[in-house]
């Protein structure tokens, strides 16, 4: 009896090239899944801050119009703000800009890369309480802001070493056509 010395010889290397090949593509397919799942969710975060600021130059003048907004952002996300997708719920903030901080002529558009340049007093008014008033006395003319922000959690943590939750945030500031 003649036995064939090379298909004994090569039975486990089929085995370990496979593995050798998935690893990097499932590492690669993965990767791409997770950062358009960040995308989506991004995407409908700026969306949903929108219809909230376009919400609260509607309905300024009503008594509950904090928790309206948030109620409509929080519709508007459609289930994606829970701790599925976040590590925490979204805090959604609604508040008028006082128009002393405020100026929108101090925006530029860079275009030599075509991105726009916001204020310097856009951080300012973002990260600072003190500087926020009351949104019911908001009159024609006066800047309106909803900012909501949480921390997007990865599907996949430990892929490719990266932070297990990226901080998102999104603010849109609406002018005040009247009451």
């Amino acid at each position: 009896m003649i036995v064939d010395t090379k298909k004994t010889r090569r039975c486990g290397v089929t085995t370990v090239e496979t593995a050798m090949v998935m690893l990097p593509l499932m590492l690669t397919m993965f990767s791409i899944f997770e950062y358009g799942r960040f995308v989506m969710v991004r995407q409908l975060l700026d969306l949903a801050t929108e219809v909230g600021c376009r919400y609260a130059v509607a309905h300024n003048q009503d008594a509950t119009i904090i928790t309206d907004v948030q109620t409509q952002v929080n519709q508007y996300m459609a289930g994606l703000n829970t701790t599925t997708h976040f590590s925490s719920v979204l805090t959604v903030t609604v508040y008028q800009v006082p128009t002393s901080t405020w100026d929108p002529t101090v925006t530029t558009v860079n275009t030599t890369t075509w991105t726009v340049v916001p204020p310097s007093n856009t951080a300012l008014i973002a990260s600072s309480s003190s500087t926020l008033t009351s949104i019911n006395g908001v009159k024609p003319g006066d800047p309106i802001a909803v900012r909501a922000s949480g921390n997007f959690k990865m599907m996949f943590p430990t892929l490719l070493y990266v932070s297990p939750t990226i901080p998102m945030n999104s603010m849109v500031i609406l002018t005040c056509e009247g009451t």
